[in-house]
């Protein structure tokens, strides 16, 4: 199940071993007066420059005074004004570790940009602001730092926003190194990867978007995006992105993508998983069914794994889960069970028990997979709209911020 894969890589990136606190995120009201006031500044942008990328077939007005400043192999740098102090900062990459990390990483080095041309070292930095949102139908990532330069009666503070999304095969990630502006920036951003969005094909028949929120703080999404071939067979594919504060200064960054198939009952047919935690390869696997067994190739925490499971019948696909809550919804049962596929165990199939609950005004449903309990709101059509994973006193809730579609094949 989606939401089960979700809580599997938390599991796996570490993030339950942080002693996160949303009071760790610096709160506006805490702040001098100074910075408060400058905070609220906003700037409506009506200018609009034309933004061409020839070999990603892009071209779109999009809002802001456009220059390109820099380019390489599968690099491009733009600043935009927008009729503040400074421009905006956009980076177009079409190689990447992911939104999260690719995020982090333009961050540090913008901030030690930052520090050589004011002369200034940085002398401490904060994180500030984390959100999740969409443009369209792709999510995004929010990061602000609060950060310090210099020393003694010389010390200067600045808050350097930043963004990241990504679209179909780039990532775009922007900055803005101002205290204020931040819808005026978030605008100027969505306008920006909206020139690189595009349509669904008419093979896509459902994507949905979840928001992760972890003590209070929204820390990330999960994606998943299902498709039919022109077999009738169904792809499913899937992308992860988390920050996490770790303390008041730094982040835990994870990054993952998974491509599978599955038949139109459900079944499982084959699959691959990669994910960075860290800007480092912390997993990568594949499963596939090959003489009747279920095989499983791969690496987790640099450590090579290769298995056969004992467990050799069919294993549902996350697109299988939708259809058997979809058919335990409209049936008298109260609960059923099925196995399915994780990286959290990669040598064996992991049980799981879904049963109908009541009394919950935010859950009709629970799953449980061994310590791993689930409840969640799944609505008529098989969507499920919000749900809390529980490991003990540890908690995730996740809220339903974009779909398209039905979890059924048209």
């Amino acid at each position: 199940m989606k939401f089960i894969s979700i809580f599997i890589s938390l599991l796996l990136s570490g993030v339950f071993s942080l002693h996160v606190h949303a009071a760790d995120i610096v709160k506006l009201s805490e702040l001098p007066v100074w910075l408060q006031e400058a905070a609220a500044r906003e700037k409506k942008v009506k200018k609009k420059t034309t933004l061409k990328i020839k070999p990603l077939n892009v071209k779109k007005k999009v809002l802001g005074k456009l220059k390109l400043k820099e380019k390489g192999d599968g690099f491009w740098y733009y600043q935009i004004g927008i009729g503040t102090e400074t421009p905006v900062e956009c980076y177009v990459f079409s190689e990447f570790d992911g939104p999260a990390n690719s995020l982090h990483g333009v961050v540090e080095t913008s901030l030690t940009t930052i520090a050589k041309l004011t002369k200034k070292p940085l002398a401490d930095k904060f994180n500030y602001a984390i959100d999740v949102g969409v443009v369209g139908n792709t999510p995004y990532l929010l990061f602000d730092t609060l950060y310090v330069l210099g020393e003694g009666d010389k010390k200067v503070t600045g808050v350097l926003k930043a963004l990241s999304a990504k679209t179909n095969e780039t990532l775009q990630i922007c900055l803005h190194n101002e205290v204020g502006y931040r819808e005026t920036f978030l605008k100027v951003f969505k306008s920006f990867v909206g020139a690189f969005l595009k349509n669904n094909d008419d093979s896509v028949f459902f994507e949905s978007t979840h928001k992760l929120i972890y003590n209070d703080i929204p820390v990330g999404y999960g994606q998943e995006i299902y498709s039919t071939d022109k077999d009738g067979d169904i792809m499913i594919q899937s992308d992860m992105a988390f920050i996490l504060p770790v303390d008041a200064s730094s982040l835990s960054r994870s990054d993952s993508v998974s491509l599978f198939w599955s038949s139109p009952d459900g079944s499982l047919i084959n699959g691959a998983k990669n994910s960075i935690e860290n800007s480092v390869l912390s997993s990568s696997f594949t499963i596939q069914l090959q003489d009747e067994k279920w095989q499983v190739k791969g690496e987790l925490q640099g450590k090579a794994v290769e298995a056969v499971l004992d467990h050799t019948a069919p294993l549902l696909s996350s697109f299988g889960s939708y259809l058997e809550v979809k058919r335990l919804s409209n049936s008298d049962q109260n609960s059923a069970e099925f196995y399915m596929w994780s990286e959290l165990d990669p040598t064996s199939a992991q049980k799981i028990s879904v049963s109908k609950i009541s009394g919950n005004p935010k859950a009709n449903f629970k799953t449980d997979m061994g310590p791993i309990v689930m409840t969640f709101m799944v609505e008529n059509n098989g969507i499920f709209r919000e749900g809390t994973l529980e490991l003990g006193a540890l908690n995730l809730n996740m809220e339903l911020i974009h779909v398209y579609g039905e979890p059924t094949l048209p």
